[in-house]
């Protein structure tokens, strides 16, 4: 939301509504969003890539109280979203090894399950965690950021890097030129 007035007049330029998740799993730090920003000109921010990092409001010099750590979900949250996300069935063994190989980070477990769920790759969940354990997410390139990331989430990262790259190796070996344009779109 933009701001037009004094600061302590502020008149909504525009907002960017957004439609609810039909797939959202409640956390309990929705309530510390609503508790801290439900006074008149409050403001937080939401840090760490559990819920990929938002600011809610204008933060300014801010304070402590006004920042949000978001940290990954729980082991049963995690399934819940996998499960609501994932189209026909699974082990739930292979599920739960493959979210604890993902950090229990959500995009990582969206990324992963729209994967799995399209018919046309014919993979399993076990396939998938084969992948996630055979890809060379620790081999020494730009896209691995373990020589120190400063918020703390290197390894939460990789695992959603882990999970785009799958997706790319498929778009390079099915669709070369659409693999071409993504690279060319991302630098």
């Amino acid at each position: 939301m933009v701001h037009l007035g004094s600061p302590t007049t502020l008149i909504p330029l525009s907002t960017a509504p957004f439609r609810r998740d039909p797939d959202f799993v409640d956390r309990e730090i929705l309530a510390e969003i609503d508790k801290k920003c439900s006074k008149p000109a409050s403001r937080a921010a939401l840090v760490g890539l559990g819920g990929v990092g938002q600011a809610i409001g204008p933060l300014g010099s801010g304070s402590r109280r006004t920042i949000i750590k978001v940290e990954p979900m729980d082991e049963g949250r995690a399934l819940l979203l996998f499960e609501k996300k994932i189209r026909g069935g699974f082990d739930k063994q292979d599920a739960i090894g493959l979210l604890r190989a993902l950090d229990y980070m959500p995009p990582a477990i969206d990324q992963a399950a729209v994967y799995i769920s399209q018919s046309d790759l014919r993979t399993t969940v076990s396939k998938y965690l084969d992948s996630i354990r055979n890809s060379d997410r620790h081999r020494a390139n730009p896209l691995n950021i373990d020589a120190g990331d400063p918020r703390g989430d290197s390894q939460a990262l990789n695992s959603i890097i882990t999970t785009r790259q799958i997706s790319f190796e498929y778009i390079r070996n099915e669709r070369p030129l659409a693999a071409r344009l993504l690279s060319l779109m991302s630098f």
